[in-house]
Order: C-alpha cells, then sequence, then structure tokens
C-alpha cells in the first residue's frame, strides 16, 4: 500500500466490509528493499464473530476475500505475496 494510507484507514476500512468483524489489530508494518521505496506493508489480525452459528473455513474465506477486495476498491491495496 502507499505510505500515506494510515492504520486507522485500513481498520476502518476492514471493520465496514464485514459485519461480522470485532476486532482488528495492526501487528506488523514492514518498509524495506523488498517493497518499492514509496510503499508500506501492513499486517494485521481480524477477529471475527459468528452472530448465530459457527463459522466454516469457506464463509471465513470469503469474508477475507470480502475485505481484500473492499481495500483494493477503497484504497488500492493488495496483498503482498
Amino acid at each position: 500500500m502507499d505510505k500515506e494510507i494510515t492504520c486507522g484507514q485500513v481498520e476502518e476500512c476492514i471493520k465496514a466490509a464485514s459485519s461480522f468483524v470485532k476486532d482488528v489489530t495492526l501487528f506488523d508494518v514492514y518498509e524495506g528493499k523488498q517493497i518499492l521505496a514509496n510503499k508500506k506493508s501492513m499486517a494485521f489480525t481480524v477477529l471475527f464473530t459468528p452472530k448465530d452459528e459457527a463459522f466454516t473455513a469457506e464463509a471465513v474465506d470469503g469474508y477475507v476475500k470480502k475485505i481484500l477486495k473492499q481495500l483494493n476498491k477503497t484504497y488500492g491495496i493488495e496483498l503482498r505475496s
């Protein structure tokens, strides 16, 4: 992501992307030679809380994909591979 994007902006976008997100916590920021000079990498822990029933792995994968799509649409953020 661009260096100008704040942790708070990313957290709010993640929370807005799924009603099952209970908490978002930043646990790592990386800037270095594996990333372009005007970019940074942020890693988050996302806690999902079911409303009525337990989640399946497939359901959680779907929520993560929805979050990633929203981050890309809103801020141009891409998953680092």
